[in-house]
């Protein structure tokens, strides 16, 4: 079939954030500008901090995708077999724009746009930059949203190209108090409120390889202390639960705490917590580990896990 015949989809990883499913959303406007007929799509249904923006801005959630028949891909927020949709391989993807370390999709056949800043968004800004194409203020909104998001309203993980995009997007946007906003965002991330136990394990959840061994990890966050350990508890159910349907070797939650920048960990069995201990400087509590400061996921959490599975 002729590439002509092909639908080029913008898609982020495989349980989208807010900042993949807005820079999908805003580059897919980008190619259609610059006369690629593409689409964003969904891996998977949206978390409740991407429908708010979504809402907010007045547009309809992107389809979730069922296959990959006849489509072209281009990936965003994301390189690697573990957090691409099933059926996205190298064959079928030209273009990857990802603000993590290259993964393993990447090869000399696809264009690639990989860099560690703060947000795949600001990429995407930059991409616009590139064409010369101004940013309308739906997809202004888009983008400095996705930033927003994965930088927690500019105070963390921010690269001088965040900085560059956010100050211009501010503008862009229309939205005019930038704080009240995020925290409308992140009441809607902060809200379990109707979702099953699994629904919340699985709304921030990705998984990784290391050679041979593979791990999931999601991320969770509440406001306050209160509510810790029945959280946990219920994230420890699920791992347990559905540990042989998601067939990785170890599971691994964080719970980190706005208020305080505590952090929480648990593991779904002695062996993963061994992992946990040794990676990570953590106190061991019994039922899960903890420290006093903030850690990172993508920055503090995965490295150090990686490092030593690498040994």
């Amino acid at each position: 079939m002729k590439k002509e015949n092909y639908t080029t989809t913008v898609i982020g990883h495989k349980v989208p954030d807010s900042d993949s499913m807005c820079s999908a959303i805003a580059y897919a406007g980008l190619l259609n500008m610059l006369g690629t007929k593409a689409e964003a799509v969904c891996a998977s249904k949206t978390n409740k901090e991407t429908k708010f923006i979504l809402d907010y801005l007045g547009l309809i959630e992107p389809p979730v995708i069922t296959d990959t028949e006849n489509r072209i891909f281009v990936l965003v927020d994301h390189s690697s077999y573990s957090l691409a949709y099933e059926g996205v391989n190298e064959s079928n993807v030209i273009e990857a724009i990802d603000h993590h370390d290259p993964g393993d999709i990447i090869n000399d056949k696809i264009k690639s746009t990989i860099n560690k800043v703060g947000a795949c968004a600001t990429l995407i800004y930059e991409k616009y930059k590139e064409a010369d194409v101004s940013i309308g203020k739906t997809d202004a909104a888009l983008l400095l949203s996705g930033i927003l998001s994965d930088t927690s309203n500019m105070n963390r993980n921010v690269t001088e190209k965040d900085r560059k995009a956010y100050e211009e997007l501010v503008k862009s946007s229309g939205i005019e108090n930038i704080d009240a906003y995020y925290a409308q965002m992140e009441e809607a991330r902060l809200s379990y409120e109707g979702m099953s136990d699994y629904g919340i394990f699985m709304n921030d959840y990705k998984e990784y390889e290391i050679g041979p061994v593979s791990y999931g990890l999601v991320s969770l966050a509440l406001r306050k202390e209160e509510g810790v350990e029945e959280l946990l508890d219920k994230m420890k159910i699920v791992m347990d639960e559905y540990y042989d349907e998601l067939k990785k070797d170890y599971l691994f939650a964080k719970l980190g705490i706005l208020e305080n920048s505590h952090t929480y960990m648990i593991a779904n069995n002695e062996e993963a917590k061994e992992v946990l201990l040794k990676s990570l400087v953590l106190e061991d509590k019994g039922d899960y580990l903890f420290t006093d400061k903030e850690m990172s996921r993508k920055k503090v959490i995965v490295p150090a896990i990686n490092k030593y599975l690498e040994k």
